[in-house]
């Protein structure tokens, strides 16, 4: 309808004019119509590359809280969680494996924090306008490893304290650590994509002003 109705403009003053000047004017309206929508050019204006970044982090920032809070809290594995930790051997105990798997994520704050912080984004624009757990998989892809190595020495101890209870017992195995650190990583990545996804399909899910810009830009 606006491209409709500048046509019309240009049209009804091209007729009353001649030569250079109906030249110059219908060059100059080409170009009006050509520009993008005030609204959408002023939003592409606000959000320069390091808008976006900031955006990115602080929803994953937003998902690494509430997962440690979610899965840190007695019965964030096992019933009636979705969160499991499977047994390796027929004598491991579910119940053993929930819990110290418990202690594990509640320990894992910092080291999101720190991991997120250090995120580079080569193409902030990408990844948002990407699938909806976008950069969630960036960073899975980051710091996964690093992760699961800082997390597998508190899985060894938390283990110890849940089969034991009150004291630390005899060590697991370094298979057993490493299983309840791999299975607790993979578990936090997936409520973190769940809060983006979140966060990008919901605005009362964007906590802050500059999560409601960058997000809003998509919707």
């Amino acid at each position: 309808m606006r491209r409709f109705a500048i046509g019309l403009l240009a049209s009804s003053l091209l007729t009353l004019l001649s030569g250079a000047q109906a030249s110059g004017l219908g060059a100059r309206m080409e170009r009006v119509m050509a520009a993008p929508p005030p609204e959408r050019a002023s939003r592409t204006r606000r959000l320069s590359g390091e808008d976006i970044g900031a955006g990115l982090k602080g929803a994953l920032m937003d998902g690494a809280s509430l997962a440690v809070l979610e899965l840190g809290a007695p019965g964030g594995f096992g019933e009636p969680s979705i969160y499991r930790i499977e047994p390796l051997q027929i004598h491991d105990r579910h119940d053993h494996l929930a819990r110290a798997a418990e202690r594990t994520a509640s320990q894992a704050g910092p080291i999101l924090r720190e991991a997120i912080n250090a995120l580079y984004f080569p193409d902030p624009q990408a990844l948002l306008d990407a699938d909806s757990s976008a950069a969630t998989n960036f960073l899975r892809d980051h710091a996964a490893e690093h992760l699961r190595s800082e997390l597998t020495p508190v899985a060894r101890h938390a283990y110890a304290a849940a089969a034991i209870p009150g004291r630390y017992g005899a060590m697991p195995s370094p298979r057993i650590a490493d299983h309840i650190a791999h299975g607790t990583v993979d578990a936090l990545f997936q409520a973190i994509g769940r809060q983006e996804q979140l966060i990008r399909r919901v605005p009362s899910a964007r906590g802050t002003p500059h999560l409601a810009r960058v997000f809003g830009a998509t919707t």
